[in-house]
C-alpha cells in the first residue's frame, strides 16, 4: 500500500537516465551511421576509380602496342638522346627492312657511331641544338653500324627536349631516314653528267 521513498528515488533516477542517455544514444547512432555511409560511398568511389584507371591503363597499353607496330613498319629510326648525345631510346623497323640493326645503338654515344667525315659538321650542329635550341632539318650524316662494317648515309631531323619548366634542354628527339641509295644515285647522275660534258668538250 505504501511505496518506499527509495522506489521514488530509483524511479526518478531511471527517468532522468532515460532523458539523458536517449539523446546521447541517438547522437552516437547518427555518428556511426554517417561513418558507415561515408565508408560505403568512399569505398564505392575507390572501386569505380580503380576500374576507370584499369580501363585507362588497358587503353594506353593497347595504343602503345599499336603505335609500336606502326613505327616498326616504317623505314625510319626514331630516337632520343640525352644532352651528351647518348641514345636513350631507339625504335626502328626490323633489320630486314632497314638492312641494319639500329637497336644496337641504344646506350652508345652518337659521336662514336659517326664516320669521321661527318663528325665535325655534326658536332657543330649538335652543339647549336643543345645550347641554342636550333632544330636539325634534313641534316646528312654517315653512320657506322655493326662495328663499322656497314656505313649508311642518314637524313636526320632532330628537335630539343625541354625539362618540365620548359627552360633547360635535357636531350634530343628525332627521326633518321636511310638515304644511302638516293645519295648514290645522285652521285652517279652527277658523274654521268660530268662524263657527258667531257664528251661534248672533246
Amino acid at each position: 500500500l505504501f511505496r518506499s521513498p527509495l522506489n521514488k528515488i530509483g524511479g526518478k533516477t531511471a527517468w532522468i537516465s532515460r532523458i539523458f542517455f536517449l539523446p546521447l544514444f541517438v547522437f552516437f547512432f547518427l555518428i556511426a551511421s554517417l561513418i558507415i555511409l561515408k565508408w560505403y560511398f568512399s569505398r564505392r568511389y575507390v572501386v569505380l576509380l580503380e576500374n576507370a584507371i584499369g580501363m585507362g591503363r588497358e587503353e594506353l597499353e593497347d595504343t602503345e602496342s599499336r603505335l609500336a607496330v606502326i613505327l616498326s613498319t616504317l623505314p625510319y629510326i626514331f630516337f632520343e638522346t640525352d644532352s651528351e648525345g647518348i641514345f636513350t631510346f631507339i625504335q626502328s623497323a626490323p633489320e630486314q627492312t632497314l638492312g641494319i640493326n639500329a637497336n644496337l645503338l641504344k646506350g652508345k654515344n652518337i659521336r662514336d657511331t659517326l664516320d669521321p667525315k661527318s663528325a665535325a659538321s655534326f658536332e657543330d650542329a649538335f652543339s647549336h641544338l643543345i645550347h641554342e635550341g636550333e632544330k636539325l632539318t634534313a641534316f646528312r650524316v654517315s653512320m657506322r653500324f655493326q662495328d663499322g662494317k656497314i656505313i649508311k648515309i642518314l637524313s636526320v631531323n632532330a628537335f630539343p627536349i625541354f625539362d618540365e619548366k620548359n627552360e633547360k634542354i635535357t636531350g634530343v628527339s628525332g627521326i633518321m631516314h636511310d638515304i644511302t641509295e638516293r645519295v648514290e644515285l645522285e652521285l652517279n647522275l652527277i658523274q654521268s653528267q660530268k662524263m657527258e660534258a667531257i664528251g661534248l668538250v672533246t
